[in-house]
Formats: C-alpha cells, structure tokens, sequence
C-alpha cells in the first residue's frame, strides 16, 4: 500500500446528472480502482486479479486492503447497470486516506466491465435497453476516511435485502396487520420465483439468479400473482390450532404459484408475449382445488387432490431434486383434477425416476407441466458421436470423467464462490470443462476436479 495520503480531509462528492462535474465515467471509476491492465508483451503470471471481458488480465491497485473480490458478483452489478436498473441510492463509493477502495469494489467493476459488454454489441443494448454511448453512473463518493482496522471494519455489517423486504416495502399487501404483510411479502418472493421459473420453462434445480429488479418487472407483467397470494393465504385459515390448512402440507409459496399458474393454464403463451392478454377461465378451477386441498373433509375416494395430500407426507423437500419432484407431483395432481380422472394411489402423480446412464444417479424422468404460461423446457439438442482429441469442442456428445456436454454442474471458484454452469466442451486431455455461466451467459474454463452435481453446502 501506498504511504503517500492522498485524501487528507474527509470528502464527499456527488457525481450525478445537473451538477458540476455530472455523472461518473468509466475511465474516472478506472482511476479511482487502480485498475491495470498486463501490458503487452509482458507476463503477470497468476499475478493477477481477474480477466476483464476482453481476455486482459487486471489488477486493482487501489484495492489491496479490501475483502476478497468475487467476479461474479461484479457482472451482477454490471448487468443491472447495463439494463438501466441502477440508481443512485445513497449508497457510497468508499476510499481511505490513501486511496484504498474500502467499499465499492464489485459496485465500481461492474460499471467498467458493464462498458466493455456494451461495446462488444453496441446495436443490442442501444436498441434493446437504450444504451448508446459510454454508460456513466450517478455516484456518491467519500472519500479520507481512516485506514484503521477498527473504521474500516465497521463497513457492510447491515443484512442484505431479501426479495420479501423489498416486496413488504411496495405495502403489496396494505391493509392488514404488519406481522402478517412481512409474511405475504415472503409467500409473494417465492412464488414469484417459482412463477418466474415454470414460465421460462426452467426447473428449480438451475438455480438461475433472480435480481431483485426483474422480480419487481415481473410482477407488473403478472400482477395476478398478489392476488393468488392473497386467496391461499384466507384458505390457508391462519396459524392457531384451526389454521395452517395448507403449509403443513407445502409451502404457502408453493401453493399461490401453483393456484396462479393452474388459473392461467389456457393462456395463449405465444399471443401473451404479444399481447399480454391473459386468458383466466380456470381461476374458478383452481380456487376449487387449493380450497379443497386446505378443507379436504368432503373429498371422494380417489380424488387427486386427497392423493396429492397423502403424497406430500411422503416427500422430501430438503434439497432442489426433492423440490421439483414435490411441484411435479401437484402438477400432475391438478392435471388429473382438470380431466376429471381419479388417482387412487400415490404412484399415479409422482413423476416417475430414472437412473442417468452418464453419472448413474437417480433423477426425475420428467417435468410435468399445465401448460398455458407453464411451458415446457427446451427440447434437449440430440446427442452426436463425440469428436477426435485434439481442440476444444462443444459437440453434444463430447464426455470426460462422467461429465457431458449439456451437464448442469457446479463450480467451486478460485475466491470460494459457487456457481451454476453449462458444459459446452472440455479440453483435449480432458481435465478442464467450458462452461458457460448460468448467471451472466459467459463461458469459462475450470478444471474437471471442480465440478459437482449439488451446489456445495447447500441444497439450492
């Protein structure tokens, strides 16, 4: 670190639209990062930090007193940035008296790399997000603060924001009592996710990132979902001895996505997209179901929603696999209630497993859907020989030490971080897979020993 002071009072500077000096640049966020770029003709080795989008090794020079630096979460700055869902919040840059970076590191990468995504398709984000120039950001600066470890540790210590605190300060639920707002915000986070999911034609077990920001877009594009909310949480009858008529079964979350979806299910997916016109002829239907399945009572011998119940006793939620195959099992119960079949055994709506013949695990064998705005997951690319030694490829059939091309696996990066990629191919001696990242769509190499089936220490 630097002996020289180079912020000898404490300072704060507003770098937004309408003042002096407007809006920050990328070259002064440059500046105030240290950031370095390997020269050409000049090798740094593993002295580095990360590679930048344009495969040039980079190093923070005016960051080497910070916590460790995570790229993944730098690009999910750099994406909000670049579709406009950034705004100046009050929250500060931080540099010390030095000129340390002390808070800002990943919030000040992702602009850079934000930049650099934008220049490699100008025409895409100019057209689809109005992106036409060097982005610049409205930014708060601070600056002098001391470099002791008794300031500086005092940084960062407030709890993340979940989607439910988000949501419960949108008051989507005003009018009744607070403790219980702070519930349906949670109930509506979850649902919203699991919508969001069955919509893209995604499983639980991708794991995809969901920003805060496209859950807030998504919900105006499905205000519906507040209100399948609302009616499984008054089926749902409270919390006292009379109430918990559906979570002791599944999960309030659960149940108001599913009623949503199962309302929806005759909606043209395709005149949606153009139209947003959403067709809700089965809402009655599916108020009919989760009411009965919250007061099962007068329910029929072999009805689906009975057997849905006794199959939920069975289940195991603990991890994502066992998730998907708990919404599965509804999915194909309120089929059968649509059809008017009867189910009189568990076996007639659980989906069925199979062993992968790749990694010989056992796994669900298929993804029951409504349909309407639950789609179906893209069909998966038919399977080729595999290609000769050599180069990297991404023919589908390529396989190395039990992995294929098209595997979802998990990574275990350099910095501890976990995260969720795609084999697209591996190397010609088969230590090292391609993936590309299930969070930002770019492909990285990592060596075959780093990857797993399950997200480490976790269960999603």
């Amino acid at each position: 670190m630097s002996s020289k002071i180079k912020f000898a009072k404490l300072g704060v500077d507003l770098r937004a639209k309408g003042q002096k000096d407007g809006p920050l640049s990328v070259d002064e966020m440059k500046g105030l990062l240290g950031w370095e770029e390997e020269p050409e003709g000049k090798d740094w080795g593993d002295d580095y930090l990360f590679k930048d989008l344009n495969k040039k090794k980079i190093r923070l020079t005016n960051n080497k007193t910070n916590r460790p630096f995570r790229i993944t979460l730098a690009r999910r700055y750099g994406s909000e940035m670049l579709r406009g869902k950034w705004k100046l919040n009050g929250e500060p840059f931080i540099f010390d008296r030095f000129g340390m970076t002390q808070d800002g590191q990943h919030r000040g990468t992702g602009f850079i790399l934000a930049e650099q995504e934008r220049q490699l398709d100008p025409k895409y984000w100019a057209g689809e997000y109005g992106q036409r120039g060097p982005l610049s950001i409205d930014a708060l600066i601070v600056t002098g603060i001391s470099e002791k470890a008794e300031v500086v540790d005092t940084l960062g210590l407030g709890q993340k924001r979940s989607l439910g605190d988000v949501l419960f300060r949108r008051k989507e639920f005003a009018g009744i009592k607070e403790k219980e707002q702070k519930r349906l915000a949670n109930v509506l986070g979850g649902a919203l996710r699991l919508v969001w999911l069955r919509t893209g034609g995604k499983a639980i077990t991708d794991a995809p990132w969901f920003p805060h920001s496209e859950a807030l877009d998504f919900l105006q594009t499905h205000p519906d979902i507040v209100k399948a909310v609302e009616t499984v949480f008054k089926m749902e009858n409270g919390s006292g001895a009379d109430g918990k008529r559906i979570s002791t079964k599944l999960s309030l979350a659960y149940a108001a996505g599913m009623f949503y979806l199962m309302g929806v299910a005759k909606t043209d997916p395709d005149k949606f997209e153009e139209t947003g016109k959403i067709d809700r002829t089965l809402v009655g239907k599916a108020k009919e179901f989760w009411g009965s399945f919250a007061d099962p009572d007068a329910l029929p011998k072999g009805s689906p929603i009975m057997t849905l119940r006794n199959a939920l006793d069975r289940l195991d939620a603990s991890g994502a696999t066992g998730r998907e195959e708990i919404i599965g099992t509804a999915v194909k119960a309120m089929n059968a209630f649509l059809d008017g079949k009867k189910t009189p055994s568990v076996k007639d709506i659980k989906p069925k497993r199979v062993k992968n013949k790749t990694t010989g695990k056992i796994e669900l064998g298929e993804t029951p859907r409504l349909g309407g705005l639950d789609r179906e997951p893209p069909e998966p690319e038919p399977e080729v020989e595999p290609a000769p030694k050599g180069k990297k490829t991404g023919r589908k059939g390529s396989k190395t030490d039990g992995w294929r091309v098209k595997d979802l696996a998990w990574v275990e990066d350099p910095d501890g971080e976990h995260w969720l990629g795609e084999i697209t191919s591996f190397s010609e001696d088969g230590k090292v897979a391609f993936l590309k990242a299930k969070e930002d769509g770019k492909e990285y190499e990592t060596p075959i020993k780093t990857l797993a089936a399950d997200k480490p220490g976790e269960d999603d």
